[in-house]
């Protein structure tokens, strides 16, 4: 339930201009946790007018505010919840079957025997001794020889003696590096920042034009690119394939995607707690002082995994960990999207399938890449 409709609560502040403070937002929050239902449509949307909203005038603009945002909301909460009960189930099951199991091993142990009295000890020990006065034994001596280490180095060949030679080379991946390159190049936030030395003629002209005087120069304005990019990359197990392909969209981006002070972390399978600043996972850094540090007007942020598409089995653990990180992220930054490693027609039935709802996720391929990078830009509509 946390930041549960605050993105809904931010959007109807800003488009119907009514003074919210968070005190409002938390009303809400309380009346969840005193017994209404956060999956009734109209529950919800009774309760967040009744709130929230200062006049009937402001009502229909509430109601296509709430259709388009706040329902899809609540449908994402129903599915979240459907998957951690499921969860819990399988949980359950798994328990219940793991018992069943170790109570049918204890039954099919055969009873321990009874332990023999001192006259049988006595009597098993006395045909022991028998038996050892009728044996003979003979004894043989026998030689071992072990084979000298061979030195498999002379002194004019000192190659290894087992060698295996493998061409590591990026002409595989789905993308070349210029290619990933060229789109990062499109991805800016421009910002005026000041005046060049450059003149606008035009505007100079047309100023002394309207005067009747020239009175000074204009300048052309100077812009710096203010766009701060995130890159999270998945290094766990099931990305192992990846690894490669990894470094390169991260290399792309610092060495001449003109996102030089592109910030890179790592994680494995989902990120929990903390996130890395290397591969080797040595060096931490706290996922939530690292968000609220942020500027959500100039930070757009890309994820690298296969999320769970790559997968036999479903790991429960990892897939709320993946719901629990977009929830803290996206409020956080401009526009996110998610680059998937897997085809698209592995993501069906899988965990990849369900985060796909909560965040726009793209194959990442020459078409799929160039899609997300319109959507880093704030293009809704996406080639296709």
């Amino acid at each position: 339930m946390d930041q549960f409709l605050f993105r809904f609560f931010q959007r109807i502040r800003q488009a119907l201009g009514i003074e919210l403070g968070l005190g409002e937002y938390m009303l809400l929050q309380e009346a969840f946790e005193r017994g209404y239902d956060p999956l009734d449509t109209e529950v919800v949307f009774d309760l967040c007018r009744k709130l929230w909203l200062k006049s009937r005038e402001q009502e229909n603009a509430f109601r296509q505010l709430f259709e388009q945002e706040a329902v899809l909301e609540i449908q994402l909460l129903r599915k979240k919840l459907q998957h951690i009960q499921l969860a819990e189930a399988r949980k359950q099951q798994e328990k219940r079957t793991k018992e069943d199991a170790n109570r049918k091993t204890k039954e099919d142990t055969p009873t321990e025997k009874p332990k023999p009295t001192p006259d049988e000890i006595a009597s098993f020990e006395q045909q022991a001794e028998q038996q050892k006065s009728e044996l003979k034994y003979e004894v043989e001596e026998v030689q071992v020889r072990f084979p000298q280490q061979q030195n498999h180095e002379s002194e004019g060949d000192q190659r290894p003696v087992f060698t295996r030679k493998f061409l590591m080379s990026g002409n595989y991946h789905p993308m070349t590096e210029r290619e990933m390159k060229q789109n990062f190049r499109f991805l800016r936030n421009k910002v005026a920042v000041g005046e060049s030395e450059a003149i606008n003629i035009n505007a100079t002209v047309k100023k002394a034009a309207q005067r009747a005087l020239f009175e000074k120069i204009v300048f052309q304005q100077r812009f710096e690119n203010k766009l701060q990019l995130l890159l999270f990359i998945d290094i766990g197990s099931t990305m192992v394939a990846f690894h490669s392909l990894g470094q390169q969209l991260v290399r792309s981006a610092q060495k001449g995607g003109g996102q030089a002070h592109a910030q890179v972390y790592y994680y494995k399978g989902a990120p929990t707690e903390f996130v890395y600043k290397n591969r080797e996972a040595t060096q931490q850094v706290a996922l939530s002082s690292l968000l609220s540090s942020l500027n959500r007007s100039y930070t757009n942020a890309i994820i690298f995994s296969d999320g769970g598409a790559a997968s036999i089995k479903e790991e429960s653990d990892r897939s709320l960990n993946n719901w629990d990180f977009l929830d803290q992220l996206i409020p956080n930054v401009l526009h996110t999207v998610w680059l998937n490693p897997m085809p698209e027609a592995r993501w069906k039935g899988t965990d990849a399938e369900m985060l796909g709802n909560i965040v726009p996720m793209c194959e990442l391929n020459r078409l799929g890449f160039s899609k997300a990078i319109r959507i880093l830009r704030g293009k809704k509509t996406a080639i296709e």
